[in-house]
């Protein structure tokens, strides 16, 4: 494996962890917020399984981090690590594409009704 392929390896890994809109939720309710995963089941109306499994990928990751109280985890994200900021930066790359897209179709339905 060369070093670009060792380098790249755990950009993709890493890119993979945000590439799921649960885990984006569950990032999104734990901006500025500490929550139990009961709360969080609750919010994403899904199975406690499937949380669960969300919220682990997003432990082993560090992207966030439980406290326990009273026998109780409580889920934060890791203010060390600036995903949201990272996530504004890639919903602006996403719009941008998006807009060019939705005017190339435009472009394109107009040249066809030309024709």
């Amino acid at each position: 494996m060369s070093l670009e392929d060792k380098i790249k390896k755990p950009i993709v890994e890493f890119l993979k962890v945000l590439a799921d809109t649960t885990r984006l939720e569950i990032l999104d309710y734990l901006e500025d917020n500490e929550m139990p995963a009961s709360e969080i089941k609750k919010k994403l109306d899904r199975s406690q399984s499937t949380t669960s499994k969300h919220l682990n990928i997003l432990v082993d990751n560090n992207l966030i981090y439980f406290e326990k109280k009273n026998n109780i985890k409580y889920y934060k994200q890791n203010k060390n690590i600036d995903v949201n900021n990272l996530l504004r930066q890639i919903n602006s790359i996403a719009t941008t594409i998006n807009k060019e897209k939705l005017k190339d179709i435009r472009d394109a339905d107009i040249i066809e009704t030309l024709s």
